[in-house]
């Protein structure tokens, strides 16, 4: 196992671009990412809500689920 520590100025967008040493050899593997708590922000929870928004994928369109679902009502 390898440790790494690096100070990175998080960007407005939040991404984070890692150029790995060259003892990383390519193919899959399995990185933890640890974040001092700092400063964060205040999110408020509707705010939470909408960062949600379009993350769910669902594998059949949502108004002919739950038509589906009242079908089954007695």
């Amino acid at each position: 196992m390898l440790s790494l520590k690096i100070e990175y100025e998080v960007p407005e967008d939040r991404t984070l671009h890692v150029q790995l040493p060259r003892e990383i050899k390519p193919g899959k593997h399995e990185f933890v990412l640890v974040v001092d708590e700092g400063e964060t922000l205040e999110i408020s929870p509707s705010e939470q809500l909408k960062e949600l928004i379009g993350s769910i994928s669902w594998p059949e369109e949502p108004l002919d689920y739950q038509r589906r679902l009242r079908e089954e009502w007695p």
